[in-house]
């Protein structure tokens, strides 16, 4: 029977050895390493990131290492997020990494899954998928590669705050997930699970369509402890916290 994967996203981190989600990803890591279980992390796995020069500095140079070290004995893919979206051969060069776009499909035990980061699901913000847009044109991407490292690490920072200020003051509306998006993924890619990250609410949705029982997962965001879906060898997707504990949510009708 093979091993379990592992989902997991929005980890957010920022190169710091005493923050939590540092701790408990390295305890993730360590578990899928003992499985040999495939992990895919949906983004964000950075507040943020401007380059190569950046995985130099040591405290995102130990994140590597760890990640080098768990590839070395179980599958990693790493998906870019909307913060870390600059993210490219100094980790796709990861013996036993893969580096993914927007989501990637998944089979297992003869079902299949996409994995997404989630936020062009967003489709109502509007702003923000105009911003998306432009900060993924090469002469973005290029720009952070070649200004001083202090000055793109500065402006990384900038966007972080305004990105952050803006969404405080965004309605609700721009905020939630359009399921109507996520019903024609289902009916489109013929997929029985979707898990997506970016929106930091953990929620389970189940619903009928084309006479199959389908499932949407969307993980919450690193603390102390993180969020992560495991789709197990027997054909089941499940959402909880890691390391275990606490009541994970409760099902919902897939609206």
């Amino acid at each position: 029977m093979s091993p379990d994967r592992y989902v997991t996203a929005d980890l957010h981190l920022r190169g710091e050895a005493s923050e939590p989600p540092w701790i408990g990803f390295r305890s993730l890591c360590r578990h899928v390493a003992g499985e040999g279980a495939p992990l895919y992390v949906l983004g964000d796995l950075f507040d943020y990131w401007v380059g190569p020069r950046q995985a130099r500095l040591e405290g995102f140079r130990r994140i590597l290492e760890l990640i080098a070290a768990t590839a070395a004995q179980a599958p990693v893919h790493i998906l870019r997020g909307n913060r870390d979206f600059a993210i490219g051969a100094e980790i796709a060069a990861i013996p036993g990494v893969t580096l993914h776009g927007d989501d990637v499909e998944v089979p297992w035990a003869g079902r299949r899954a996409l994995l997404s980061h989630g936020d062009l699901l967003l489709e109502n913000d509007r702003a923000y998928q105009r911003m998306r847009r432009v900060l993924r044109t090469p002469l973005v991407r290029g720009g952070l590669r070649v200004l001083p490292l202090t000055v793109s690490l500065r402006l990384a920072g900038a966007l972080r705050s305004r990105s952050t200020a803006a969404v405080a003051r965004k309605p609700h509306e721009a905020l939630a997930i359009s399921f109507p998006r996520v019903r024609a993924l289902f009916r489109d890619g013929g997929y029985d699970v979707i898990v997506a990250g970016h929106v930091h609410r953990p929620a389970v949705y189940v619903g009928e369509l084309g006479g199959r029982r389908r499932r949407f997962l969307t993980l919450g965001a690193w603390g102390a402890r993180g969020w992560v879906v495991r789709l197990g060898p027997e054909g089941t997707a499940e959402l909880g916290r890691f390391p275990a504990g606490g009541t994970p949510p409760a099902e919902q009708a897939l609206p």
